[in-house]
């Protein structure tokens, strides 16, 4: 019950939901004698990012092809050395949605209609400011066209039923 446990406190959003009531969770972790006690980090991941970062704590190297960026260096508190995201995708419900540092675009698929939030200034999301910053806009649409791979399976935006 979302309401009753206040699960996403200011946050515009629930679960299933691209805003940040529906996508951002914290991590917590644990690894005695690396991750010190405490340690509190702002860096931006995402699922992507698990399999380079095992990856690197076990002294591996990472698959090929993988998009994520190993976390080590923020869980262990050497925020200076974390390799940051060039941005986060996601797709849900004919919606893509794409955070570059703390800015955060929201494009209906099916409509076209655009939303931009400035997360530094605007966590809960509240105010739209797409139409004050037009080159932002640009950039993170071109990431929208080249960050996705088209899917027979899983459709941008499925067709009308007949």
């Amino acid at each position: 019950d979302s309401s009753y446990f206040e699960s996403a406190c200011a946050l515009r959003g629930l679960k299933t939901m691209v805003y940040e009531g529906g996508i951002r969770v914290p991590m917590v972790a644990a690894w005695p004698g690396r991750i010190p006690a405490g340690t509190v980090s702002a860096h931006a991941s995402a699922f992507e990012d698990y399999m380079p970062t095992f990856a690197e704590m076990a002294g591996v190297e990472r698959p090929a092809g993988i998009d994520g960026v190993s976390m080590l260096a923020a869980l262990e508190g050497r925020a200076s050395a974390q390799k940051p995201r060039d941005y986060l995708y996601w797709e849900f419900q004919g919606k893509q949605v794409v955070r570059m540092g703390s800015w955060k675009g929201i494009r209906n698929a099916a409509t076209g209609a655009f939303e931009l939030y400035d997360l530094a200034t605007d966590v809960g999301e509240k105010s739209d400011v797409a139409a004050a910053n037009p080159a932002i806009v640009s950039r993170i649409e071109a990431t929208m066209r080249t960050a996705r791979t088209d899917s027979a399976l899983f459709p941008l935006v499925k067709p009308p039923v007949k």
